[in-house]
């Protein structure tokens, strides 16, 4: 290895969550989900996952190609954050900055926590029944202990998921082809004057039609994405392109907007505290408003698209799956198969 690995990914950028610091003290206040607990943290010591996007060289060592690309991008989005929070300018289509930052707004709702344990129990949820259908068409006479346990009680039986490079590869593919759908929404503006917004381990949160479950990139009425605790933007309805008459709309916080602001202030904390994977970043009176009605961190699954498939939600609710991302490189699932051993009925 020619040069040393980063120790320490952050899955929310660091220069991200400076927006949200408290000035005062020089730390972001974070509020764990699982404990409520709120506490203060230097913002390199938030929302890091060691060697999370490591993945394996030719030679089988591990190297931070991902990580420095994300750092590239992190870097041509500051830029443009900071022009936006500035000038109160939003990048029309046909801009530069328009593309580049909806191509870092994508990379940011694939990159998370979250998303990698959702595409891991997608994965496993589609092996596990790839495997079963198979398993169903061999004669039942011949089927091993292990197999007629399998059918029985596949969630007992392990997890087939996608390895740690197999996922980080994944999310950055992913990132590149749905890009469009952050890019041609029509993009609005909220300024308010004080610290305002909370964000957290899962920054991009989706806002479903009223009448509608399905909260899908695709599906969602529209995308709401905090720049900094005073900055919101607003990616509207992609349903219908013609209705372009909020593209490039700038809303202040004044008296005669105050009810509109207030409102989206907060469903926009509301939608994150119900949204985030483990944690909430911000001001800590922000935070409080939220401590008695964040719900525990739940799977991953519960608010992604239901399209998808009712059956595995509710397959990971009877499993009871493990929250934290599984690590590991290029392990083929038919290796994993063969160590599992048959469930221990009661």
């Amino acid at each position: 290895m020619t040069e040393k690995t980063k120790s320490n990914h952050h899955t929310v950028p660091q220069f991200y969550m400076k927006g949200f610091l408290d000035k005062r003290i020089g730390k972001i206040a974070v509020l764990n989900k699982e404990s409520k607990n709120i506490s203060y943290q230097a913002v390199r010591n938030t929302a890091g996952v060691a060697g999370f996007y490591n993945i394996l060289s030719n030679s089988g060592e591990e190297i931070d190609a991902i990580e420095n690309l994300y750092s590239q991008t992190e870097d041509e989005a500051a830029r443009i954050t900071r022009c936006i929070v500035k000038n109160a300018f939003i990048p029309p289509p046909g801009h530069k900055y328009r593309e580049t930052l909806s191509r870092y707004l994508s990379m940011q709702f694939f990159r998370t926590i979250k998303s990698r344990r959702r595409e891991q129990l997608i994965s496993d949820y589609c092996t596990k029944s790839l495997l079963i259908e198979k398993i169903k068409e061999k004669d039942a006479n011949t089927l091993t202990k292990t197999q007629r346990d399998f059918l029985e009680y596949p969630h007992q039986i392990g997890e087939f998921t996608l390895s740690q490079d197999s996922a980080t590869i994944l999310e950055i593919n992913m990132a590149k082809e749905y890009y469009f759908l952050f890019y041609e929404r029509p993009w609005s503006l909220l300024c308010y004057n004080k610290p305002s917004l909370l964000t957290s381990d899962n920054p991009i949160v989706l806002c479903p039609y009223p009448s509608s479950k399905n909260n899908g990139l695709l599906t969602a009425a529209e995308i709401w994405f905090p720049i900094d605790s005073r900055h919101l933007l607003i990616l509207g309805d992609l349903s219908n392109r013609e209705n372009i008459k909020y593209e490039g709309l700038t809303v202040r916080d004044n008296e005669t907007n105050k009810v509109l602001m207030d409102r989206a202030r907060r469903n926009a904390n509301s939608l994150q505290a119900n949204q985030s994977y483990m944690e909430l970043f911000g001001q800590k009176e922000l935070l409080e408003e939220q401590k008695d009605n964040c719900p525990a961190p739940a799977s991953p699954i519960s608010f992604h698209d239901r399209n998808v498939c009712t059956a595995l939600e509710e397959y990971y609710d009877t499993a009871k799956m493990d929250l934290k991302p599984k690590s590991g490189y290029g392990v083929p699932i038919e290796e994993m198969f063969k160590k599992h051993t048959p469930p221990i009925k009661n």
